[in-house]
């Protein structure tokens, strides 16, 4: 699926993210796969007001009543709902990442390990 998606783009992706974290832990890096991927979701959400959904719909028989229009709000809606699904996934991701990296410190800093 990644090869159809560039996967090339996923790599450098993952890179740049795990070069802003090198000291990540096991569950760290867990938690960079996770925000590449939903990373990746985000940016690869369809920004044309027509996306692959309508385009299916309107492939169907002609003898449909009336076929879907590209300012259809419910299209609309379904695309900003899908983006605000990315965009919460991928900030819940980053509150983890930044908790563990908290708690890391202030285990270095009291000297207990964490």
């Amino acid at each position: 699926m990644l090869a159809s998606l560039g996967e090339e783009q996923f790599e450098r992706l993952r890179q740049v993210l795990y070069a802003s974290w090198p000291l990540a832990d096991s569950s760290q890096k867990a938690l960079i796969e996770s925000l590449a991927a939903a990373i990746w979701r985000l940016e690869r959400a369809d920004p044309a007001p027509e996306g692959p959904a309508i385009a299916s719909v309107r492939a169907l028989p002609a003898d449909r009543p009336e076929p879907p229009r590209a300012d259809d709000p419910g299209a609309l809606r379904r695309r900003l709902s899908v983006e605000a699904c990315a965009v919460r996934e991928v900030l819940q991701i980053c509150h983890q990442l930044l908790k563990t990296q908290a708690a890391d410190r202030e285990a270095a800093l009291t000297g207990q390990t964490a």
